[in-house]
Protein backbone atom coordinates (compact mmCIF):
# COMPACT_ATOMS: atom_id res chain seq x y z
CA UNK A 1 0.00 0.00 0.00
CA UNK A 2 1.37 3.22 -1.21
CA UNK A 3 0.58 6.78 -0.96
CA UNK A 4 -0.36 8.82 -3.56
CA UNK A 5 2.38 11.60 -4.57
CA UNK A 6 2.23 14.78 -4.94
CA UNK A 7 3.49 17.31 -7.27
CA UNK A 8 5.69 19.43 -5.76
CA UNK A 9 8.51 21.29 -6.01
CA UNK A 10 11.91 20.46 -5.26
CA UNK A 11 12.72 21.85 -1.71
CA UNK A 12 15.47 19.75 -1.01
CA UNK A 13 18.49 22.57 -1.79
CA UNK A 14 16.76 24.95 0.60
CA UNK A 15 16.52 22.84 3.47
CA UNK A 16 13.63 24.86 4.73
CA UNK A 17 10.22 24.13 5.24
CA UNK A 18 7.52 26.67 4.92
CA UNK A 19 4.57 25.00 6.35
CA UNK A 20 1.86 25.15 9.03
CA UNK A 21 3.45 22.36 11.06
CA UNK A 22 -0.05 21.68 12.38
CA UNK A 23 -1.25 17.60 11.79
CA UNK A 24 -5.07 18.10 12.96
CA UNK A 25 -6.55 17.71 9.38
CA UNK A 26 -9.71 15.75 7.88
CA UNK A 27 -9.07 12.39 7.99
CA UNK A 28 -9.42 9.70 5.30
CA UNK A 29 -12.25 7.28 5.70
CA UNK A 30 -10.36 4.00 5.50
CA UNK A 31 -11.63 0.97 6.41
CA UNK A 32 -9.13 -2.04 7.40
CA UNK A 33 -11.18 -5.16 8.14
CA UNK A 34 -12.31 -4.29 4.28
CA UNK A 35 -8.60 -5.65 3.73
CA UNK A 36 -8.10 -9.36 3.73
CA UNK A 37 -4.60 -9.13 4.39
CA UNK A 38 -3.35 -6.03 6.85
CA UNK A 39 0.24 -4.94 6.54
CA UNK A 40 1.43 -5.30 9.97
CA UNK A 41 4.55 -3.63 9.43
CA UNK A 42 3.16 0.04 7.95
CA UNK A 43 0.69 2.84 9.48
CA UNK A 44 -2.96 2.32 7.76
CA UNK A 45 -4.30 5.34 5.78
CA UNK A 46 -6.60 6.14 8.57
CA UNK A 47 -3.43 7.30 10.54
CA UNK A 48 -1.19 9.07 7.87
CA UNK A 49 -3.73 11.16 6.27
CA UNK A 50 -4.31 13.05 10.04
CA UNK A 51 -1.05 14.94 8.78
CA UNK A 52 -2.73 18.63 8.33
CA UNK A 53 0.35 19.56 5.32
CA UNK A 54 0.75 16.72 3.59
CA UNK A 55 3.59 19.09 0.93
CA UNK A 56 5.77 19.98 3.96
CA UNK A 57 5.64 16.41 5.43
CA UNK A 58 6.81 15.56 1.97
CA UNK A 59 9.53 18.29 1.46
CA UNK A 60 10.86 17.74 5.35
CA UNK A 61 10.86 14.16 5.06
CA UNK A 62 12.79 13.82 2.00
CA UNK A 63 15.35 15.78 3.61
CA UNK A 64 15.52 14.04 6.24
CA UNK A 65 15.00 10.42 4.04
CA UNK A 66 17.84 11.15 1.86
CA UNK A 67 20.00 12.12 5.27
CA UNK A 68 18.68 8.71 6.11
CA UNK A 69 20.21 6.86 2.72
CA UNK A 70 23.87 8.91 3.21
CA UNK A 71 23.86 6.86 6.83
CA UNK A 72 22.75 8.79 9.36
CA UNK A 73 19.67 7.26 11.24
CA UNK A 74 19.03 9.47 14.89
CA UNK A 75 17.48 13.11 13.94
CA UNK A 76 16.21 15.56 16.49
CA UNK A 77 13.88 18.65 16.37
CA UNK A 78 14.29 21.01 18.30
CA UNK A 79 14.19 25.39 18.43
CA UNK A 80 11.48 28.13 19.28
CA UNK A 81 8.32 26.16 18.72
CA UNK A 82 6.34 24.81 21.34
CA UNK A 83 6.97 21.46 22.68
CA UNK A 84 3.94 20.36 21.13
CA UNK A 85 4.75 21.72 17.79
CA UNK A 86 7.88 20.00 17.78
CA UNK A 87 6.35 16.57 18.91
CA UNK A 88 3.51 16.70 15.95
CA UNK A 89 6.41 17.77 13.73
CA UNK A 90 8.25 14.40 14.53
CA UNK A 91 5.19 12.62 15.11
CA UNK A 92 4.69 13.50 11.21
CA UNK A 93 8.08 12.53 9.99
CA UNK A 94 8.16 8.65 11.47
CA UNK A 95 4.23 8.31 9.76
CA UNK A 96 6.32 9.56 6.68
CA UNK A 97 8.84 6.91 7.07
CA UNK A 98 7.15 4.38 7.41
CA UNK A 99 4.26 4.87 5.29
CA UNK A 100 5.82 5.96 2.16
CA UNK A 101 9.09 3.76 3.02
CA UNK A 102 8.33 0.94 5.28
CA UNK A 103 11.08 2.33 8.10
CA UNK A 104 10.75 0.98 11.56
CA UNK A 105 10.90 4.13 13.43
CA UNK A 106 11.99 5.27 17.36
CA UNK A 107 10.25 8.57 18.19
CA UNK A 108 11.63 10.03 21.73
CA UNK A 109 8.86 12.72 22.98
CA UNK A 110 9.06 14.93 25.71
CA UNK A 111 5.66 13.23 27.77
CA UNK A 112 4.69 9.53 27.58
CA UNK A 113 0.77 9.39 28.62
CA UNK A 114 0.40 13.13 27.54
CA UNK A 115 1.67 12.48 24.10
CA UNK A 116 0.51 13.52 20.67
CA UNK A 117 1.18 10.07 19.73
CA UNK A 118 -1.88 8.45 21.12
CA UNK A 119 -3.71 10.98 19.11
CA UNK A 120 -2.16 10.65 16.20
CA UNK A 121 -2.59 6.71 15.98
CA UNK A 122 -4.97 4.92 18.09
CA UNK A 123 -4.59 0.91 16.05
CA UNK A 124 -3.79 -1.43 18.06
CA UNK A 125 -1.51 0.68 20.04
CA UNK A 126 0.19 -1.19 23.12
CA UNK A 127 1.72 -0.16 26.04
CA UNK A 128 4.92 -2.43 27.35
CA UNK A 129 7.82 -2.12 29.32
CA UNK A 130 11.67 -2.72 28.36
CA UNK A 131 13.72 -3.62 31.01
CA UNK A 132 17.72 -3.20 32.63
CA UNK A 133 19.27 -4.14 35.52
CA UNK A 134 17.88 -2.00 38.33
CA UNK A 135 15.66 0.01 35.56
CA UNK A 136 13.00 -0.08 33.28
CA UNK A 137 11.14 2.22 30.21
CA UNK A 138 7.64 2.35 29.31
CA UNK A 139 6.67 2.68 25.97
CA UNK A 140 3.90 2.64 22.84
CA UNK A 141 3.88 0.00 20.14
CA UNK A 142 1.61 0.16 17.24
CA UNK A 143 3.18 -1.26 13.74
CA UNK A 144 6.27 -0.31 13.04
CA UNK A 145 6.28 2.95 15.46
CA UNK A 146 7.56 2.85 18.92
CA UNK A 147 7.02 5.63 21.29
CA UNK A 148 9.08 6.53 24.69
CA UNK A 149 9.83 9.80 26.22
CA UNK A 150 12.40 12.31 27.70
CA UNK A 151 10.56 11.94 31.07
CA UNK A 152 11.30 8.36 30.92
CA UNK A 153 14.97 8.71 30.41
CA UNK A 154 15.58 11.37 32.99
CA UNK A 155 14.08 8.78 35.48
CA UNK A 156 16.71 6.42 34.32
CA UNK A 157 19.37 8.77 34.31
CA UNK A 158 18.16 9.34 38.31
CA UNK A 159 18.38 5.79 39.33
CA UNK A 160 21.63 4.35 37.66
CA UNK A 161 25.22 5.78 37.46
CA UNK A 162 26.09 7.97 34.23
CA UNK A 163 27.98 4.58 32.29
CA UNK A 164 25.11 2.53 33.16
CA UNK A 165 22.95 5.62 31.35
CA UNK A 166 25.33 5.80 28.29
CA UNK A 167 25.28 1.70 27.57
CA UNK A 168 20.98 2.33 28.12
CA UNK A 169 21.39 4.84 25.33
CA UNK A 170 23.42 2.03 23.36
CA UNK A 171 20.99 -0.42 23.24
CA UNK A 172 18.33 1.93 22.86
CA UNK A 173 20.05 3.00 19.33
CA UNK A 174 21.44 0.41 18.46
CA UNK A 175 19.49 -0.93 15.27
CA UNK A 176 21.30 0.29 11.96
CA UNK A 177 17.83 -0.55 10.11
CA UNK A 178 15.58 1.83 11.59
CA UNK A 179 14.80 5.71 12.11
CA UNK A 180 14.99 7.60 15.25
CA UNK A 181 13.06 11.03 15.69
CA UNK A 182 13.94 12.83 18.96
CA UNK A 183 12.02 16.05 20.32
CA UNK A 184 14.37 18.00 22.06
CA UNK A 185 14.05 21.39 24.19
CA UNK A 186 15.33 24.69 23.95
CA UNK A 187 19.09 25.17 24.13
CA UNK A 188 18.94 26.78 27.55
CA UNK A 189 16.87 23.98 29.07
CA UNK A 190 19.82 21.21 26.95
CA UNK A 191 22.41 23.57 28.38
CA UNK A 192 21.07 23.69 31.97
CA UNK A 193 20.80 20.07 32.37
CA UNK A 194 23.84 19.13 30.26
CA UNK A 195 24.67 15.86 32.13
CA UNK A 196 21.31 14.33 31.43
CA UNK A 197 21.41 15.56 27.59
CA UNK A 198 25.07 15.43 26.63
CA UNK A 199 24.94 11.76 25.94
CA UNK A 200 21.44 11.65 23.75
CA UNK A 201 23.35 14.76 21.93
CA UNK A 202 26.27 12.37 21.48
CA UNK A 203 23.89 9.78 19.31
CA UNK A 204 22.33 12.25 16.92
CA UNK A 205 23.28 12.95 13.89
CA UNK A 206 21.12 15.57 12.71
CA UNK A 207 19.14 18.24 13.97
CA UNK A 208 16.58 20.39 12.62
CA UNK A 209 15.47 23.87 13.74
CA UNK A 210 12.21 25.44 14.40
CA UNK A 211 11.52 28.55 14.09
CA UNK A 212 9.56 31.92 13.54
CA UNK A 213 11.68 34.55 11.36
CA UNK A 214 9.14 37.71 12.88
CA UNK A 215 10.13 36.66 16.54
CA UNK A 216 13.81 35.22 16.03
CA UNK A 217 16.86 37.06 16.24
CA UNK A 218 19.01 35.97 13.75
CA UNK A 219 21.88 36.11 16.26
CA UNK A 220 19.87 33.75 18.47
CA UNK A 221 19.57 31.25 15.61
CA UNK A 222 22.65 31.58 14.79
CA UNK A 223 23.60 30.65 18.17
CA UNK A 224 21.65 27.47 18.17
CA UNK A 225 22.92 26.51 14.80
CA UNK A 226 27.01 26.71 16.25
CA UNK A 227 25.62 25.26 19.84
CA UNK A 228 24.97 21.83 17.59
CA UNK A 229 27.67 22.45 14.78
CA UNK A 230 30.48 22.35 17.35
CA UNK A 231 28.86 18.96 18.66
CA UNK A 232 29.42 17.77 14.99
CA UNK A 233 25.57 17.56 14.74
CA UNK A 234 25.10 18.45 11.28
CA UNK A 235 22.14 20.51 10.60
CA UNK A 236 19.16 19.34 8.70
CA UNK A 237 17.22 22.72 8.37
CA UNK A 238 15.33 25.42 9.39
CA UNK A 239 11.53 25.29 10.00
CA UNK A 240 9.53 27.96 9.42
CA UNK A 241 6.43 28.46 11.29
Amino acid sequence: MTAKKLEIKNTESQGISTGEGSFYGSVLKFNLQEKKEVDQTRLPLSCYFKVKNHIELLSLGRNFHNSFKEGNRVFALTGFATSVDVEQTILGLGAYFNFDHGITCDLITPEFRNSEFTKLVKEDVEEKVKKWDNCSLDYHKTYSLTQYSITGLENIFKSVDLISFENILCDLFSKDNQAYFVALPDLKTIEDNLEFYYPILQHIDSVAISTELKKTKEKVLKKHMNYFEKSNIKIEGIILK
